[in-house]
């Protein structure tokens, strides 16, 4: 299980035309529903390892997505405290910080992670059905989260395309 982070990048940009193919591979011939149930299976085994809590790479890397209901599950002080630093992003249908990493990361942990936005709670978001249909957002997270790049590896793996 691979989890230095400097090595996961590096891996990722070696790899881009490996894994497009493994991508198209996957989206003509497989069944999704059976691709589903083994990404689930190893999601769990994954993420079972690797605590997201002492990693931070994508609280690092990506903007984070406050839908209304996220900003007014952070209390009426620190959401009324966060607006200004909040701009409209019409593309995700939500709000994200001006400036990146995410304002609440302090220390590599986030100060308002029992209250964090919903994507933040569902990430990497390998949870979901249809993971083929993901591609892009999958390899988004590749580069960046050390569950999302185990998993891709261990499923060529696991269909023998390596």
């Amino acid at each position: 299980m691979n989890i230095d982070l400097y090595m996961i990048a590096q891996l990722a940009k070696e790899k881009e035309s490996e894994n497009l193919e493994f991508y198209l591979f996957l989206k003509s011939n497989q069944n999704s529903k059976k691709i589903d149930e083994i990404v689930q299976r190893l999601y769990s085994q994954i993420s079972k390892k690797i605590d997201c809590t002492n990693c931070g790479n994508c609280c690092k890397l990506m903007d984070p997505v406050f839908k209304k209901e996220d900003i007014e599950r952070l209390g009426p002080v620190i959401a009324e405290s966060i607006k200004k630093d909040l701009r409209a992003d019409k593309k995700e249908n939500g709000f994200i910080f001006k400036k990146s990493p995410c304002a609440f990361f302090k220390n590599n942990k986030c100060l308002q992670y029992l209250s964090r936005p919903a994507g933040c709670r569902s990430y990497p978001h390998l949870h979901r059905k249809n993971f083929i249909s993901r591609f892009s957002k999958v390899m988004e997270s590749y580069s960046i989260c050390p569950i999302v790049f185990n998993l891709w590896e261990q499923l060529k793996v696991e269909l023998e395309y390596v």
